[in-house]
Formats: structure tokens, C-alpha cells, sequence
């Protein structure tokens, strides 16, 4: 039988992102088969079908979050419990939080810097949990309307927006780029990681040749090894299969204008590599054909 009789906590209740240390807890979780394994994932408002992961699965009920990716709004913090023999539960009903957010109102030169040195820290203790919070809440809020409309206009000194917030962009995906490299390949990792793509890459038509490439290079030895092994199973597949179209369509944009066609080969090699991917793992029957049906025509569509 699954775990069961447990429910999910986050203190405080209230924060605000980069800023405020929330404590997520998974309490009085019990089975017949230890040790149980914890997952925590935040959901935003609305949104019933997609989840992002906070902490990776341990055997700790526990783990602090210094971002919960939120934008002055209520987010839902959920928590997977597996026992030893995978039977798995998920805590119903969720916490929530409210998470306050004023980096789109700071200065892309104080958001990098906060960005920055947060990063630091997490790096030099390969807190991977960390980084993956630091960097989605860096990315949303360079997705930030508010933040690119104030930056429209050139400084006195010249500091364009599209440079600034492209340039901070980049710097996002070279720790991306290097978290990665912290991690063992899996079906967990490699969810996590076609998230974290899809929040960095969105609107990313500013980005130089240089982080281009660096895009290019992640999608391809992301969708690369997913074509291999698939994409899990269940909600974690759903949330991967949405967060790598969404990925691919961000940065349909650099093959569509690029000038070399190394650039256009790993772009169509990304795309040939999701659709393997989607195809691994699906059953017989008219769910997976459906399935099978929805992706060719997404990955189409974009290609």
C-alpha cells in the first residue's frame, strides 16, 4: 500500500522570493515498507496539471526553498511520498504560500548582483535544490513584463535593454549549464532540467550568438538522452513533455534566423530527438495513440 495519514507544512506561510528561507516539511507519513522517500513540488494559482520540482527526492521530510518562484501570489506546495518498493502518495490537500516578489522591480545591475552571488554560494556548496531555485526565480523575473518595459529606453551610460536583460539571461544559462553538469543522468533530472529550459529561454530573441549556441547545446544533449530512455511516467512525464515543446517553440527564433547550418542541424536534431522521446514508454491503446498523435503534431508544428 502507498503511504498515507501525512500532510505537507511551509513556514512562513508568508515571504518574499531570493529573500526569505521557507521551510517545506512532509509530517507523519507512514507505510509498511521504509525508508520513504520525500519530493517536493510548487504549483502555481490556476494551474491544476503542472508541477515544478523544489527538492529532489530524499529520504529527509524536509528541505528549505530560498525562492518558491512566485510573483506576489499564492503558490501550492506539494509533496510526493514514495516507500521503498515505489508505491507512492501525494499530499492532498497541499500547503500554500504566498510569495512576494519585488526582483522586477530592482535594477537588472542589483538583480544580477543578488543573482550572483546567491549562485556563489549554492555552487561552492553544490547545493543543487539551491541553484534550481536561485535560477528560476532569476528567470522569471527577467520574464518579467514590468522589468523589460521599465529597461525599453538606453541609460545615460548607454546600457541598453535588450543588452542588459540578454546579458543577465546568459548568465543564467552558463550556471545552468553547470548545474547540470552536478547531476546523474535521470528521468528526475531530466524533468527538472526541461523546466528550468523552458522559464529561461522564453522571450530569448535578444540572446548573442555565444548564448544562442549554449541554448542549442543544452536542447540537443538534453533531448538527447531523454530519446534514449523517455520521459518517466505518469505527472512527471506530463510536466517534462510540456516544459520541452514549450522549450523548443522559445527558441524556434534561433534556427529560424540563423546564418550556419550547425545551428539549423542540432535545432532539427532537438526536435527528432523530443518526438523519440515522447514515443518511449507509451502503451498500447487509444491514450497512447492519442498521445502519439499530439506530440507528432506539436514537434510538427514547431519543426
Amino acid at each position: 500500500a502507498a503511504p498515507s495519514s501525512g500532510s505537507v507544512s511551509v513556514t512562513p506561510s508568508v515571504g518574499t522570493a531570493l529573500e526569505t528561507r521557507f521551510s517545506l516539511s512532509a509530517n507523519d507519513w507512514t507505510d509498511d515498507d521504509y525508508p520513504l522517500t520525500y519530493t517536493f513540488y510548487e504549483r502555481a494559482p490556476f494551474n491544476t496539471s503542472t508541477r515544478s520540482m523544489v527538492c529532489a527526492a530524499s529520504i529527509v521530510p524536509g528541505c528549505d526553498d530560498v525562492s518558491s518562484a512566485g510573483n506576489n501570489q499564492t503558490n501550492a506546495i506539494l509533496v510526493d511520498i514514495a516507500d521503498i518498493y515505489g508505491a507512492t502518495a501525494i499530499s492532498d490537500p497541499p500547503a500554500t504560500v504566498y510569495v512576494k516578489s519585488n526582483l522586477a522591480t530592482q535594477s537588472i545591475v542589483n538583480l544580477d548582483n543578488l543573482t550572483e552571488t546567491l549562485l556563489q554560494v549554492s555552487l561552492e556548496e553544490n547545493d543543487v535544490d539551491g541553484i534550481y531555485q536561485i535560477l528560476k526565480a532569476g528567470g522569471e523575473a527577467a520574464n518579467e513584463l514590468d522589468l523589460r518595459r521599465r529597461l525599453v529606453a538606453c541609460d545615460n551610460e548607454g546600457d541598453c535593454a535588450a543588452a542588459s536583460v540578454a546579458a543577465y539571461r546568459a548568465k543564467l544559462l552558463v550556471a545552468f549549464d553547470a548545474v547540470i553538469r552536478l547531476q546523474d543522468d535521470n528521468l528526475e533530472a531530466r524533468a527538472r532540467q526541461a523546466n528550468l529550459l523552458s522559464i529561461l529561454t522564453k522571450d530569448a530573441y535578444d540572446l548573442d550568438l555565444s548564448a544562442q549556441n549554449l541554448v542549442l547545446g543544452i536542447v540537443t544533449d538534453l533531448t538527447s538522452r531523454a530519446s534514449l530512455q523517455g520521459l518517466g511516467i505518469d505527472a512527471s512525464r506530463a510536466d517534462t513533455r510540456a516544459a520541452m515543446i514549450e522549450s523548443l517553440a522559445n527558441i524556434e527564433h534561433v534556427a529560424e534566423t540563423a546564418n550556419n547550418s550547425i545551428q539549423i542541424k542540432s535545432f532539427l536534431s532537438a526536435l527528432d530527438n523530443t518526438l523519440d522521446a515522447f514515443l518511449i514508454g507509451t502503451t498500447a491503446g487509444q491514450d497512447a495513440e492519442r498521445e502519439s498523435s499530439e506530440t507528432s503534431l506539436a514537434v510538427t508544428t514547431v519543426k
